[in-house]
C-alpha cells in the first residue's frame, strides 16, 4: 500500500472535520473582550436595567436562532454557509460576550450552555453532511447508470459507475468479514498524523470530543487499509476513472463503505445535537424571562 495513497485518501476525510472544527476557533478569541467588558463594568459601576438586558437577550436569541437555521440547512444539503450565516458566525461570541457583561449569573451560565451546544450542533451539522451529501450523490449516479445501460446497450461512463460501486460493496464485504482488527500501527500513525493539525484548532473545552471524532474517523479507514488493501486500492481505482468524483468525494465514500454504521452514527449525532440545543435554548429563556416584565418573544422547545 503506497503512503502517498492512504496520506491522500485520509486527508480527504480529515478536511472535512476540519471545516466544522473551524467554527470553534472564534470563542477562543472572544475571551479578551469578555474581560474587556468586566473590567468597564467595576470601573463604570453600571446599573443593570431591564431593558438593556431585554434587548441583549433579544440579539442573542436571533443570533443563535440564525445560526441554528444555517445549522439545519447544513444537516440537510451541506451548502455551506450563506452571507447571513456568516455574519451570525462572526458576531455570536460578542452577542454572547454582551450577555456575560449584562449578567445576572444563572442567565450566563445557560447563554453559555446554549452557546455551546449550539457550536456542536453546527460541527456536527458540516462534519456530516458532507458524508450524507457524496453518498446521496453516488447512489444518484448509480441509479442513473442503471437506467442508461437499461436504456444502452453499451455507455462507457455508466458502465465505469457501476464498476466503482460493485468495488466499494466488495471493500465493504471484505472489511465486515474480517471482524474489524484495529488497523496497523503503522497506518494508525499516519491517519492520527493528517489529523492533529484539525484537532489543535479547537478550544480546550471540545478538544477532547473532537479527538475521539476524529480518532474513530482514523479507526475506520485505518481498518480498511489494514484488512483489506487490494479492495481498498481497486476501489480507489475505479472511482477515479469515474470522473465524478474528488478526492475528497472517493476518500468519503472509502469511508462510508467500510463502515456499514458510519451514516447511521452521523444522523443519530445530528438528532442528539438538535435535541440538546432545543433544550438549552429553552432553558435560557426561561430563565431570562424571570428578570423581565414580558417575556421574550420567541416559540420554545419544538416549535424552536
Amino acid at each position: 500500500m503506497q503512503p502517498e495513497v492512504i496520506s491522500a485518501l485520509i486527508g480527504a476525510a480529515a478536511a472535512i472535520p476540519a471545516a466544522g472544527l473551524a467554527y470553534m476557533v472564534g470563542r477562543r478569541q472572544a475571551l479578551a473582550t469578555v474581560e474587556a467588558a468586566r473590567t468597564q463594568a467595576e470601573a463604570g459601576n453600571k446599573q443593570w436595567r431591564n431593558d438593556n438586558r431585554r434587548s441583549t437577550w433579544l440579539s442573542f436569541t436571533r443570533s443563535i436562532d440564525e445560526l441554528n437555521k444555517f445549522a439545519e440547512r447544513e444537516m440537510r444539503h451541506g451548502v455551506g454557509p450563506d452571507f447571513t450565516a456568516h455574519e451570525a458566525l462572526a458576531s455570536i461570541f460578542e452577542k454572547l460576550a454582551d450577555v456575560e457583561f449584562e449578567g445576572p449569573a444563572s442567565v450566563v451560565n445557560l447563554a453559555q450552555d446554549v452557546h455551546r451546544r449550539l457550536m456542536r450542533k453546527i460541527t456536527y451539522g458540516v462534519l456530516s453532511s458532507r458524508f450524507i451529501a457524496t453518498q446521496r450523490k453516488f447512489d444518484l449516479a448509480v441509479s442513473e447508470a442503471r437506467r442508461d445501460l437499461a436504456l444502452s446497450a453499451s455507455n462507457d461512463t455508466a458502465e465505469k459507475i457501476l464498476a466503482a460501486h460493485e468495488a466499494l460493496n466488495e471493500l465493504a464485504s471484505t472489511v465486515a468479514s474480517s471482524g474489524c482488527p484495529p488497523p496497523s500501527t503503522h497506518i494508525g500513525g499516519l491517519a492520527s498524523t493528517v489529523f492533529a493539525p484539525s484537532i489543535e484548532l479547537v478550544d480546550e473545552h471540545h478538544r477532547e470530543a473532537m479527538a475521539n471524532i476524529a480518532e474513530g474517523f482514523a479507526r475506520i479507514l485505518g481498518t480498511a487499509f489494514t484488512v483489506a488493501p487490494h479492495a481498498t486500492l481497486t476501489a480507489v481505482s475505479k472511482l477515479r476513472e469515474c470522473g465524478h468524483f474528488s478526492d475528497e468525494e472517493r476518500g468519503i465514500l472509502i469511508f462510508n463503505y467500510s463502515s456499514e454504521a458510519a451514516l447511521a452514527m452521523f444522523k443519530a449525532l445530528n438528532r442528539s445535537a438538535d435535541a440538546d440545543f432545543r433544550s438549552a435554548r429553552t432553558a435560557f429563556l426561561d430563565e431570562a424571562d424571570k428578570y423581565l416584565d414580558r417575556s421574550l418573544p420567541f416559540p420554545r422547545a419544538a416549535d424552536a
